[in-house]
């Protein structure tokens, strides 16, 4: 019956999908498993809009280099479910960036690529890739500095 509950709680956790601070042109993302307490993956993604490609880096072990790196064309997958979000995301902003949408599907598109593990967790998934608050407050604490000068 203790291994029951065990199933249960971890079909029910869920593996959350976070957007972590940029770093040089980077977003970052981790994966928080719910279930066992760990952190499965790391990954970086890198949208160079006017190339129209995803450079990426995919990450099991942070301490360790990438396990997976490579690059995800939109015009050569097209027909991709990520690759029809990109465009739509490109399309709408006004800066030719990626919204949570494009992203949540680049990073299925990764994960199905590089993490065997991906079908024991995927209904799992919850993404949460707002920008992460603490950006904007590094930026308010600069403009602070620069008004009392």
């Amino acid at each position: 019956m203790g291994e029951l509950d065990d199933e249960e709680a971890e079909e029910l956790a869920d593996v959350e999908v976070e957007r972590m601070p940029n770093l040089d042109g980077w977003e970052f993302f981790k994966a928080v498993d719910a279930a066992n307490e760990s952190e499965p993956w790391t990954l970086a993604l890198q949208h160079e809009p006017s190339r129209r490609t995803i450079e990426y880096a995919f990450w099991t072990d942070v301490k360790k280099d990438p396990t997976a790196t490579g690059i995800l064309d939109v015009e050569q997958e097209r027909d991709k479910r990520w690759a029809k979000a990109v465009r739509h995301a490109v399309k709408s902003s006004e800066d030719g960036g990626l919204d949570n949408d494009a992203r949540a599907e680049v990073v299925l598109a990764i994960l199905r690529q590089h993490d065997p593990t991906l079908d024991t967790y995927e209904e799992r998934l919850l993404f949460t890739l707002d920008a992460p608050s603490d950006e904007d407050g590094e930026d308010g604490e600069d403009d602070d500095e620069n008004d009392d000068d």
